[in-house]
């Protein structure tokens, strides 16, 4: 049996909590989450306890024999989610694919470690997700997609085939991207832009079609 901890214990860690008794409670038994809000501490969400801050995280894994960990942070911290993957991979823990037994993945597809998918997904043939994305319910990554590291998508967002979107990359609720796009690193996609040109690293865009509004927070992504 899996024993995992969670980083993070509000929104997006519930969801993870819900994923793991729907779809994984035969192999994954939660121990319970780490957050670095103290109000939290000694609290139960869900039934499992907020055992401490999560740079705690090297004494409470080996106190309670915890073998792997997720990420439990949403995408209003994509850097500190970064950042907590390599943690993760320094104590040595396992970081479970945790996908929904009610989204397709294709056989012919590639999907990294640590992965979020919810739901209604659908990633087809030979589109590739990389280490510690999230994919939000009915969401389509179309063939020959590639989605690098840490990146999340929001719910309903439709990838076309052949797109390339960079690390670090937030993609909001309902967005559209044609064929053949590339995203770059560390960009935000507004919610329900449709992206129908290249968008280099480090900005914000939205809008029909999805045009530059600015640039993507340094602190939060």
């Amino acid at each position: 049996m899996k024993r995992l901890i969670i980083l993070g214990a509000r929104q997006h860690a519930k969801v993870i909590v819900a994923m793991v008794k729907e779809c994984h409670g035969k192999e994954i038994e939660i121990v319970g989450y780490l957050d670095d809000n103290s109000a939290l501490f000694n609290k139960k969400i869900l039934g499992y306890p907020v055992l401490g801050s999560i740079k705690d995280i090297t004494k409470i894994v080996k106190k309670l024999k915890v073998n792997c960990a997720t990420i439990g942070i949403s995408n209003r911290y994509m850097k500190v989610r970064e950042k907590l993957y390599s943690a993760i991979q320094k104590l040595n823990l396992e970081i479970p694919k945790l996908i929904h037994s009610k989204a397709y993945i294709s056989k012919f597809a590639n999907v990294g470690k640590g992965v979020v998918i919810n739901p209604g997904v659908v990633v087809n043939a030979f589109a590739k997700i990389g280490n510690n994305c999230v994919v939000y319910s009915n969401s389509t990554i179309e063939h020959e997609t590639i989605l690098k590291d840490n990146v999340y998508i929001g719910p309903g967002v439709n990838f076309s085939s052949n797109a390339r979107v960079g690390k670090n990359t937030f993609v909001g609720a309902g967005a559209k991207i044609v064929p053949d796009i590339k995203i770059g690193s560390n960009v935000l996609i507004g919610a329900g832009s449709v992206v129908v040109r290249n968008v280099p690293a480090g900005i914000t865009v939205a809008g029909i079609p999805a045009r530059k509004i600015g640039y993507s927070s340094k602190s939060k992504i």
